[in-house]
């Protein structure tokens, strides 16, 4: 994960992080209660300073300062923030990259009145004043991304986490640009995992992370569910050409078994009731259904016509399923 670091400062001597903490500290299942800091954490310091007469508006309990302390003594020895930041990422217990978005210092100061205020002063001291005149990214120019974050950037994968125990099980696949954000769903048992890099759909096994097998489709995918049966995928597609759709296919087979047409430019998502036998997909401002059973769909053409459809009629509602007399 990739960490803002334009809200970091110096106070009582450390280097204070908050965001890379803030997501170091919610990997590692301690954040406290108030959405920052250590849960539990005592303020021994904060009080001994307090006591001295010195200033203690920004609060950090002791186990927090300790983390600060450990990055601080890294930094001053000459190391990288990214180094310094992974050394707290690795006292707490967690298996997982948390990497300063860059080692150059960046300093945000927001103007209120007329003043320019460094970010944590204007939040905390000033409790965050309105309207802002103004606010700087100081050092933003120099700043560039580590290498460790553009190897995460331009080789994205999808990690599993087990999260009643903040857990991280592992990655699977590696994308190597994603046009889109990128889409995922699991299987009801939570077996198998759907990815879409680009045009491609990859069902993989969770328990080993290997893929089970892949399709291609045309157009931008913008939604994409997994039926009961775990082989069964629909996926709603954004076409250039105007033929937006939700196309499901049997992915074991390599089969495209239905296309149902949408009507909005703006496809989204999509997805299978409890018995895969019903599909559900946003189009537009609306939300449109379909009946995938056969059986039944034939018997409401028939209840609703009182005749068979004609093999053109067929080939346009029904699509990839073999034709049959619906009222036979």
């Amino acid at each position: 994960m990739v960490a803002n670091t334009g809200d970091d400062t110096e106070v009582y001597g450390v280097h204070v992080a908050p965001d890379p903490d803030l997501i170091t500290y919610w990997l590692a299942d301690e954040i406290d209660e108030r959405g920052y800091g250590l849960r539990g954490d005592t303020f021994q310091v904060m009080a001994a300073l307090d006591g001295a007469g010195r200033e203690t508006w920004f609060r950090l309990g002791d186990r927090d300062l300790a983390m600060c302390l450990l990055r601080t003594e890294l930094l001053r020895s000459g190391h990288r923030l990214t180094d310094a930041h992974a050394a707290v990422v690795e006292a707490m217990g967690v298996n997982a990259r948390v990497l300063p978005m860059s080692d150059e210092p960046v300093a945000t100061w927001v103007g209120v009145a007329g003043t320019l205020l460094p970010f944590q002063r204007y939040m905390i001291v000033e409790g965050a004043p309105e309207p802002i005149d103004a606010v700087e990214l100081r050092g933003i120019e120099a700043a560039r991304p580590t290498d460790d974050v553009l190897a995460t950037v331009t080789a994205s994968a999808v990690t599993l986490w087990d999260f009643p125990r903040m857990t991280r099980l592992g990655d699977i696949g590696t994308f190597e640009r994603l046009d889109n954000e990128p889409l995922v769903a699991f299987s009801d048992d939570g077996s198998v995992l759907a990815t879409v890099d680009r045009d491609e759909v990859t069902l993989w096994n969770v328990s080993d992370r290997t893929p089970i097998t892949s399709f291609t489709e045309d157009g931008a995918l913008t939604g994409i569910a997994i039926a009961p049966d775990n082989r069964t995928v629909a996926v709603a597609v954004d076409d250039p050409a105007d033929n937006d759709r939700v196309t499901v296919w049997d992915a074991t087979e390599h089969v495209r078994f239905a296309t149902l047409p949408l009507s909005s430019t703006m496809p989204g998502t999509v997805a299978f009731d409890a018995n895969g036998t019903r599909i559900a997909a946003a189009d537009g401002d609306m939300v449109r259904f379909w009946d995938l059973d056969p059986n039944r769909v034939t018997t409401r053409i028939c209840a609703t016509l009182d005749r068979s459809l004609t093999r053109e009629q067929w080939a346009e509602f029904v699509s990839e399923q073999p034709y049959r007399a619906t009222c036979a």
